[in-house]
């Protein structure tokens, strides 16, 4: 009985929809599922409840934090996995980024990334 009610939350049917595709159980007839599915997939991609937390707008994300402190590419780069995927981010990895930052300026390439590390393998694995 010490499990959350499988109907929560209640008021937010975006969160409950993103929690039922992925399997959640609940604590009287079915086991919480691991298994993966294209769904799954789908919804990490182009999920509204996911893609509002990747843009600056959304108050509180991680991209409109970096962004107001004005930080450089490779701070955003750093700060970016590590909050994502909770390890510092590789010489190769900010050398592969940093152009993108050059290229389509912080914001952009800051919410592109974000998308990018929440649909890695590490982060949908380990998270």
């Amino acid at each position: 009985m010490q499990l959350p009610d499988t109907r929560e939350p209640r008021s937010n049917g975006g969160v409950l929809t993103f929690l039922n595709t992925f399997g959640r159980g609940d604590r009287d007839t079915s086991f919480r599922r691991s298994d993966g599915s294209a769904l799954q997939a789908l919804t990490m991609m182009n999920n509204n409840f996911v893609m509002s937390r990747v843009h600056q707008n959304n108050a509180g994300s991680r991209v409109q934090t970096l962004l107001a402190q004005n930080a450089s590419p490779d701070t955003i780069i750093q700060q970016l996995f590590l909050n994502t995927l909770s390890r510092p981010a590789t010489s190769a990895e900010i050398a592969q980024f940093s152009p993108m930052f050059q290229q389509q300026g912080n914001r952009l390439a800051a919410e592109g990334l974000q998308w990018l590390l929440l649909n890695k393998m590490d982060f949908v694995f380990n998270y």
